[in-house]
Parts: C-alpha cells; sequence; structure tokens
C-alpha cells in the first residue's frame, strides 16, 4: 500500500507547546521534504508558535525551528533545531516522494495521509473534483489560487499534510476547506505540488518568498461601464499597509 511503501514516519504531527501555562496546543500534519531535516507544512499550522515538536509515528520527538513562512501560498519550512537530532531524524524519516500537478485530470483517485482531530496517520481517499480553484484567505483582499478541489475528507489536523496520487508521490499540500460546520463536506483543497517546490527552494534559501503585488480588489469591467468609465480601474477596497495603501489610493465610499 501506499503507507507502507515509503513507511509511517513519511508523516507526522506538530504539536505547538507554549512556555506559558494554560496556553493552548495546536496541532497539524508536516511532509519531510529532503535528507537534511527539512519539512513542509502550511503556515498556518505554525503561525505564533512558542515552540514547534516533530512527533514521528514512533512517539519520537524533535524540536524544530521555522526556516521560512509564505502566507500568500500558506506554506512554511521548518528544519530540525540540533545538528546531532537532524542526523538520527534523517535516519528515521525518510523524503517524501514528489510527483508533479502539471498533468493532473479531474476523477483520478488521490489520498491524504494526516493528524485529524489528533488522529495520527489518518489516510482518507477522493479524487480530484476540481482544478485551478480560487478560495479567499482571511488576509483582507487576498486568495489562495490555482489549488486543486479533492473529496477527500480533511479535517482540522490534516493541515500541511501530503495530497498522494495513486502511485504515493505527493502531488500537492492539503491546506483549507469549505465547510459550514468547520469538518469535512467534501470540498477540500490542496496547493499544487510545483509551486510548492519553487516557494520551499526560496523559503529554504530566503526565508521568506518576494514577490509583487498591490493589496486591491479592483471590480470587474462591467460595473466601469456602467459608471460610464472608459478606460482605467474602478478600485472597490485597499488592504491595510499594503503597497497600495502607502501609495494612497483609497478605495470606493
Amino acid at each position: 500500500t501506499i503507507h507502507r511503501r515509503r513507511g509511517p514516519v513519511d508523516f507526522f504531527s506538530f504539536e505547538q507547546r507554549s512556555s506559558e501555562k494554560g496556553t493552548e496546543q495546536g496541532a497539524g500534519t508536516g511532509i519531510v521534504w529532503q535528507g537534511d531535516g527539512c519539512v513542509v507544512t502550511n503556515s498556518h499550522v505554525v503561525q505564533n508558535a512558542a515552540e514547534i515538536v516533530v512527533v514521528l509515528s514512533t512517539g519520537k520527538e524533535y524540536k524544530a525551528k521555522l526556516i521560512g513562512t509564505d502566507p500568500v501560498s500558506d506554506l512554511a519550512v521548518l528544519k530540525v533545531a540540533e545538528p546531532s537530532s537532524s542526523s538520527s531524524f534523517s535516519r528515521e524519516a525518510l523524503p517524501l516522494l514528489k510527483g508533479n500537478s502539471n498533468n493532473l485530470r479531474v476523477g483520478q483517485s488521490v489520498y491524504t495521509i494526516g493528524c485529524p482531530f489528533g488522529l495520527q496517520h489518518t489516510m482518507t481517499s477522493g479524487i480530484i473534483s476540481g482544478l485551478g480553484r480560487e478560495i479567499p484567505t482571511d488576509r483582507e483582499g487576498q486568495f489562495l489560487s490555482d489549488l486543486i478541489q479533492t473529496d477527500a475528507p480533511i479535517n482540522p489536523g490534516n493541515s500541511g499534510g501530503p495530497l498522494l496520487d495513486s502511485k504515493g508521490r505527493c502531488i500537492g499540500v492539503t491546506t483549507a476547506i469549505i465547510s459550514p460546520t468547520g469538518t469535512s463536506a467534501g470540498l477540500g483543497f490542496a496547493v499544487p505540488i510545483d509551486g510548492v517546490k519553487d516557494i520551499v527552494a526560496e523559503l529554504i534559501a530566503n526565508g521568506r518568498v518576494a514577490r509583487a503585488y498591490l493589496g486591491l480588489v479592483m471590480a470587474v469591467d462591467t460595473v466601469r461601464s456602467q459608471m460610464n468609465y472608459s478606460s482605467g480601474v474602478i478600485v472597490v477596497s485597499v488592504a491595510e499597509d499594503s503597497p497600495a495603501s502607502k501609495a494612497g489610493i483609497i478605495g470606493v465610499r
């Protein structure tokens, strides 16, 4: 099976532990990316974490440090903190086999492995329901774009885990769901692996992803035509502290 082919140590959960007594702990899933102790997860999994601990299926724990994060793509890179620990970690945790996402087809079988509701190494299955999806984020005026949509059950704790094809190759990183209840409603989304590869490489090299953005929402052309403007754009809103805001651009009032 896929799970046995790569070994259960390929997928692990993160526990966020604060040094302040009484602070809540959070959990997510991650992917062993390469043999030097680097791992990939979602940015929102490790956001504001006071301490990050990687827990393997054997129960062995490793402290990890944040190498870089990219909230725009909801990706983050961690690395096992101590060199001696990294060597031990690399012997126990094999890097996940990576596929490609440029030739995916709606209807093909996919699988997820994660830690939903704290149930480590849970595997679910489904199909690719759609490609090129776009969903809003909690950052004003920003969206996660070009996502893979799947009906494979994704629940809290799955975030940052792999979306696999039928050969056990990672084709995406699970990141979000759309649901009225906060649990799986058959509308899950993953960041395609081709984009993940580029972003992770930049995070490892620089700790951040440099990209240009305006930080504004524009009205569609039909609205502009209805308002008798033949050129230009109508700015609906401007994100706080964005380049557009700093340049003095103001949305429609």
